[in-house]
């Protein structure tokens, strides 16, 4: 079965499933869309690739059975709900949505006309994270540590939004948040915020966040998150057991450059798209999860000392 998928925003993140897509699979692109047209115009003249410069008309599109959400994260909540009354199923860009409720109502909303709502939480399909599972890395851990460092002008390009609180939902927290969450949700399980420092930039954005979580059975787990990191990117986890010792897993071991690590973390993104439509479909829980952890954070924050 080959599923035709279309991309619904053509910035940054679009690159990485372009590249995947390039790789044989059961995912086809058969469709991009974006309002400024110098994005689409390598497909313009595409015998396979149709363009749109409104998403409304791509979910018109027969050939299209699933979509890919890459917009701003202000806009995802509105563009899945119209997807999925266009009966697509959905892989959106994290975070799922920018308010808990919305989120919940998302996942009803695919659970009830039994549609995949997948969010891309790309590091779960890191070979080293996945390895690390494998090998009982973290069984025997009295610590969990996740460090995600990067310079968002480097991440960012041409895509301003993500240092528009009110776009983004926040900063660090609310866009790299969910990814840690997620990556450490698949190390150790499911999280309870318990504690946070959280440090500005000039424009109230959260450039920087330290967060103490636990999990259900006790373990210690901490996320480190920075958005002004010098020093190209840092992504990894460090895992401290009884006898003092740890261990490293490095999400960007043998990456040869910036980012490099996600184009075979955004093949596993599509390979689970088509397996959840083959199959058993993913009904967004793992996407809500991730926006009640972002949340929690920011109630935190507002809380008085």
């Amino acid at each position: 079965m080959t599923i035709g998928v279309g991309i619904i925003g053509m910035g940054v993140i679009s690159h990485y499933y372009l590249k995947a897509f390039e790789r044989k699979q059961a995912c086809r692109l058969v469709a991009v869309c974006d309002k400024a047209p110098a994005r689409l115009q390598a497909y313009v003249d595409s015998p396979s690739v149709r363009t749109y410069g409104d998403y409304h008309s791509l979910l018109e599109d027969p050939l299209v059975d699933a979509v890919v959400i890459n917009l701003p994260n202000n806009l995802h909540f509105q563009a899945c709900i119209d997807a999925l009354k266009a009966g697509k199923h959905v892989c959106c860009e994290k975070p799922l949505t920018l308010d808990l409720e919305q989120a919940e109502q998302l996942r009803d909303m695919a659970r009830r006309l039994n549609l995949t709502l997948l969010t891309a939480f790309h590091r779960r399909y890191n070979t080293y994270l996945i390895n690390a599972v494998e090998h009982d890395v973290f069984a025997q851990a009295v610590h969990v540590r996740a460090r995600y460092h990067e310079r968002i002008e480097d991440h960012a390009g041409q895509d301003t939004w993500y240092l528009n609180a009110a776009a983004c939902g926040g900063g660090c927290i609310a866009d790299n948040g969910p990814n840690v969450f997620d990556t450490l949700h698949v190390a150790v399980g499911p999280l309870r915020v318990v504690n946070l420092q959280v440090r500005h930039g000039e424009t109230g954005i959260d450039l920087g966040a330290n967060i103490s979580l636990v999990t259900p059975q006790g373990l210690a787990v901490s996320a480190e998150l920075s958005w002004d990191y010098a020093l190209g990117e840092q992504k990894d986890l460090v895992v401290t057991y009884a006898d003092g010792t740890t261990a490293t897993v490095d999400l960007l071991q043998d990456s040869a450059g910036f980012k490099t690590s996600l184009y075979h973390e955004y093949e596993g993104v599509l390979a689970h798209l088509a397996s959840s439509i083959q199959g058993l479909a993913e009904d967004g829980t793992m996407g809500v999860e991730a926006v009640r952890l972002v949340r929690d954070c920011y109630a935190m924050t507002r809380s008085p000392a």
